[in-house]
């Protein structure tokens, strides 16, 4: 897979974050993923909210995709006793480019995978990722380089790398500029097309 390394249309950070009323403070963990898909691991990253904010108070979370809308999230969040916690369900959503641009880290928690468009495009954004070592992920994430690969399943490890790079700033730029040179230099869709020619 590849991806148009020029987005849709750009948005500041700033906007973006008020679009879905998060402060300056926050720091916005993010994922696009069809959540009733078991395979997507969605409820995994629900399963590790209250130890990730436990570490990092300034966590937040941004969820987008089908399932993830707040009507939908309300019964997971309550079972989970997180309902409390700022966790932002967007729903399906066309305009994803305003998604990434609030988003700090972008994670998936996948038990299988291809290579994900959303990690192509959280990276072509400069986002770090925290992700599964499944599938193509490993083709994508250069561990602790553009992010962090995690075994599945592996709840504390997933939280730990979580809240180390909420907890760090110039960590989460340098991984997400590593990451987005990758993409503009291995997975721009006129490249990767001319490899299949």
């Amino acid at each position: 897979n590849g991806v148009e390394l020029a987005g849709g249309p750009e948005i500041s950070r700033e906007k973006a974050r008020q679009h879905f009323g998060f402060a300056d403070g926050d720091v916005v963990i993010g994922m696009v993923a069809n959540l009733p898909r078991p395979v997507k691991g969605g409820r995994q990253l629900l399963d590790c909210i209250s130890a990730i904010v436990n570490g990092a108070p300034n966590a937040r979370f941004l969820l987008v995709g089908l399932g993830t809308d707040q009507e939908s999230l309300r019964p997971e969040l309550e079972a989970r006793g997180i309902a409390d916690h700022v966790v932002v369900g967007a729903g399906y959503r066309r305009d994803v480019e305003i998604c990434y641009a609030a988003m700090d880290i972008s994670v998936l928690t996948s038990s299988t995978e291809g290579l994900s468009i959303t990690l192509l495009e959280s990276m072509r954004c400069g986002l770090p990722t925290v992700v599964t070592r499944v599938g193509g992920n490993p083709e994508l994430v250069v561990d602790s380089k553009t992010g962090f690969l995690v075994a599945y399943g592996d709840a504390p490890a997933f939280v730990e790398r979580v809240v180390a790079l909420v907890q760090d700033a110039p960590l989460r730029q340098a991984m997400g500029e590593a990451g987005r040179r990758r993409v503009v230099e291995n997975f721009a869709i006129e490249d990767v097309a001319q490899r299949y020619l």
